[in-house]
């Protein structure tokens, strides 16, 4: 498997029971920790869902440390969701990501799990939030 983040190589697993699995998690975090920016343009005037694909992690949109979200193809009209997938049930673990959402759009968005409540970032702001393992909560709102 190849490292979503950075492009490495990850050394094979097939379970818990290997120590590379372990190799595997530390240089996940690591990734994530230097995760670089994603800039992402809403396709539609709609709701939008970080990409999370296990069988191609290098398409994941999630791990970035910071995601910009930007509406040049399509204005929205009203305030939208980000909503940050559920790489715990996907990874098999808690990611408890840091992350910065810079919202270039004139509306405001919230960056949040499915179902739950999130943390609105407005029009042209930054937040500092964090993946709790539950739901997205704020750590600096704006920065």
């Amino acid at each position: 498997m190849t490292n979503p983040v950075l492009g490495n190589d990850e050394l094979p697993g097939a379970g818990p029971a290997q120590p590379e699995i372990f190799v595997n998690d530390a240089d996940r975090k690591v990734a994530n920790a230097l995760g670089g920016q994603i800039t992402i343009d809403f396709a539609a005037d709609a709701n939008y869902s970080l990409a999370l694909d296990t069988g191609a992690p290098e398409n994941d949109e999630w791990p970035y440390s910071t995601i910009e979200m930007t509406d040049t193809g399509v204005v929205l009209t009203a305030g939208r969701d980000v909503e940050y997938p559920d790489v715990d049930t996907a990874y098999g673990g808690p990611s408890r990501l840091l992350l910065v959402l810079q919202n270039s759009t004139a509306q405001t968005l919230t960056i949040k799990r499915s179902g739950q409540t999130g943390v609105p970032v407005a029009a042209g702001d930054r937040a500092l939030v964090r993946h709790n393992g539950i739901d997205i909560e704020t750590l600096i709102n704006p920065i």
